[in-house]
């Protein structure tokens, strides 16, 4: 019995129940019968604690956390609570025919079906209008460590149910690449607006890694695959024919890896890598078009961009869905290594003319004229100065040309050294409306006008060691940066940068056990307009994920997990949980823990066994949101996950999925019809949360 009266201010108990005439009439002493201590002494009983899957949430600044409750009392900066992820889904939480622990020991979401030989590497794309969410990853079930397969599943429910692969359609988990032999490795995907979908991985089937990729149509109910065509009019079946597509068009036998996917808001696709055609690294690009006419072989080498490929304008899902001749964007001149790149697309507009008219000398704005612009946006690890920096460059044209590359991370001076790394760059892009003050000199004097455009804002984030002990590179942070590129107000109004500050993501990661620095790496950033309609967007919402090691310290077992941030510049973000660290994975202990003897974990038992390892979370947000008001939309989170099987070893692919409303992840609850006995109504709900097998053991001691 979890309520009792206590007179005279609360007669009825504390919580509100159907039948409040049963509360106990106590107090009752209960004899406890235990082998062991209940005690939570250190760091390692804490993590380990009763109450897993809750999570540690700063009261500041969390909506939803009840502080005026009557009986109540909060002298902490910190609270055990329901977090902002799904935990576990709620859609299974306490439904007949859910598992008997109401899903809570599996709170989140495993994606991939089979758990041998490892999978890992996960990356995940949205898209808000059709419902689409998709993850890929690296798939070792007829592999664990040569043979590895691309695999992909998908809902079109926004990530509420996946399906299973199933003996007939729609199959929910497929295996992306058609070669059976050879490794395919670290794949990424992305989901167009028009129901496009195409994932792209390194591969080594003829001897060494190239990029291929393969595309996919979404056609309402189940996904189609393309043929090396480019037609998505009937599936391709893999069996039989050869439906992947190589798109590094120039580069011999020389090893191509590490590629990243982008799609635009016109359903064009454009795919960054590393490549050595040249004896060093580059970051070398190719892009999609669309074509009434079968695809090429290999595109035209007449640029970037074949000749009359369709920029602009509406896609066309009928029309056949091409690649371009492959093109280098790194400028450095010299030999030094230009990794890891990260690319991401926007189909824009900007300012190309003013119209004016003069009426009785008074001169009048009338119009101002835009046009489209296809910004594509690409970073990287760049070792010119000798040591790794965050180097990037954009284009304005749909990637037929790019500007000047420049240096980002901004802890040293230009062309200089200073011996800190800034590596594992992640980009994303999103545009917003603004007002600014435009003018052109004419005959008549200055035509001017207050108008609001559109800008766009880069969001990049990176693992940055500049706090690190002079010397060494020991303390890595995470670093997140905007550059919002925008029109000048003078005439011809070119594009100039206004570059954000650097802010440390990271925060509150001290802990009293740490004997080192807190790890922090494998960043991640997709971003969003604050409004459904570009014409309603006056800022945008950024969502930040790393992999983090605050929670344990010497001697503890490696326990990395996934931890999030909001940036936001409209409204109240703080309201929500900007500018706080949550962690996104479910506190999750290994399944399978044998110690042996002498123990591998000192300190660990059967009973309280160590928590798994995260790593390499991907983040992709359909979220539209002007806080407090939240207009539709999720935050989709995948990583790697060590918890079922042998740990450090293999691997799944974990998510979950959150609408930032703290505690409750759907609508307010009304009872059908509304009763105002019911109790609960008008407050958001939340799921469940695991608090320990110690109390359901089915044993008397």
């Amino acid at each position: 019995q979890v309520d009792r009266a206590e007179l005279p201010d609360y007669p009825s108990g504390y919580v509100i129940e159907s039948d409040d005439g049963n509360n106990v009439e106590g107090p009752e002493t209960v004899r406890v019968r235990t082998r062991f201590a209940w005690a939570q002494q250190d760091h390692v009983d804490f993590f380990s604690n009763m109450a897993s899957t809750l999570d540690i949430v700063p009261i500041e600044g969390t909506v939803g956390l009840p502080t005026d409750v009557p009986g109540l009392e909060i002298n902490g900066d910190s609270a055990l609570a329901l977090g902002i992820f799904d935990e576990p889904p709620w859609t299974s939480w306490g439904t007949s025919d859910s598992s008997i622990d109401y899903d809570m020991l599996e709170p989140d979401l495993k994606i991939n079906e089979e758990t041998v030989n490892d999978q890992h590497s996960p990356s995940v794309h949205a898209d808000l209008d059709s419902g689409l969410v998709v993850v890929v990853w690296e798939d070792g079930k007829d592999g664990a460590t040569w043979g590895r397969d691309v695999y992909l599943r998908w809902s079109d429910d926004e990530g509420e149910t996946w399906g299973d692969a199933g003996d007939s359609p729609p199959y929910h988990t497929i295996r992306v690449n058609d070669q059976a032999d050879g490794d395919q490795k670290l794949p990424s995907v992305a989901v167009a607006p028009n129901g496009n979908i195409v994932v792209v991985w390194q591969d080594n089937r003829s001897g060494n890694f190239d990029i291929y990729v393969q595309a996919f149509q979404y056609n309402g109910s189940t996904l189609i695959r393309c043929n090396e065509d480019g037609d998505c009019s009937a599936d391709c079946d893999p069996a039989t024919l050869a439906c992947n597509i190589r798109v590094d068009t120039g580069a011999a036998d020389q090893v191509q890896s590490l590629p990243d996917i982008s799609v635009d808001n016109d359903s064009n696709f454009y795919v960054a890598w590393q490549d050595r055609r040249n004896n060093n690294f580059d970051i070398f690009a190719v892009r999609s078009y669309y074509s009434s006419d079968p695809c090429p072989d290999v595109s035209p080498d007449l640029g970037f961009l074949p000749e009359g490929a369709v920029i602009f304008g509406e896609s066309r899902a009928v029309d056949n869905l091409c690649w371009g001749h492959d093109a280098r964007i790194s400028d450095d001149p010299g030999t030094s290594s230009q990794t890891a790149p990260d690319i991401t697309a926007l189909q824009g507009v900007q300012v190309q003319e003013i119209l004016y008219e003069v009426t009785e000398d008074v001169l009048q704005v009338t119009d101002v004229i835009t046009a489209p612009v296809a910004y594509v946006v690409a970073t990287w690890e760049d070792d010119r100065e000798n040591d790794l920096d965050i180097y990037m460059t954009y284009s304005e044209d749909g990637g037929e040309t790019f500007v000047q590359d420049q240096r980002l991370n901004n802890d040293k001076p230009d062309n200089s050294t200073n011996g800190f790394k800034q590596q594992a760059p992640a980009v994303a892009i999103n545009q917003w409306m603004k007002f600014i003050t435009i003018s052109k000199d004419t005959p008549y004097g200055t035509a001017a006008t207050t108008v609001e455009v559109p800008v766009t804002t880069m969001h990049i984030v990176w693992q940055d060691f500049r706090n690190s002990t002079p010397g060494t590179n020991d303390d890595p942070d995470i670093y997140y940066s905007t550059i919002t590129v925008e029109p000048d107000g003078q005439f011809p109004w070119p594009v100039q940068f206004q570059p954000g500050g650097q802010d440390k993501v990271n925060e509150d990661d001290q802990r009293a056990w740490q004997t080192q620095p807190v790890w922090q790496g494998a960043p991640d950033v997709s971003a969003t307009s604050s409004g459904l309609t570009l014409a309603g967007s006056d800022s945008y919402n950024a969502f930040v994920t790393w992999a983090d090691g605050r929670n344990y310290g010497a001697g503890d077992r490696p326990n990395r997990d996934i931890y999030f941030r909001l940036f936001s510049t409209v409204g109240t973000p703080t309201d929500f949980v900007g500018g706080n660290n949550v962690m996104v994975n479910n506190n999750a202990r290994l399944h399978s823990f044998v110690n042996g003897d002498p123990p591998a974990w000192p300190g660990y038992s059967e009973d309280m066994p160590p928590h798994a390892n995260q790593r390499n979370p991907s983040v992709a947000s359909t979220l539209v949101a002007q806080w407090p008001t939240i207009f539709d939309g999720w935050v989709f989170v995948v990583w790697d996950d060590d918890r079922i099987a042998n740990p450090g070893e293999n691997y799944d692919v974990y998510m979950t999925r959150s609408n930032m409303l703290f505690g409750g992840h759907r609508d307010t609850f009304v009872a059908e019809p509304p009763d105002p006995d019911v109790p609960g109504q008008g407050v958001r709900y939340g799921s469940g949360a695991f608090v320990s097998r110690i109390f359901d053991g089915g044993s008397p001691d």
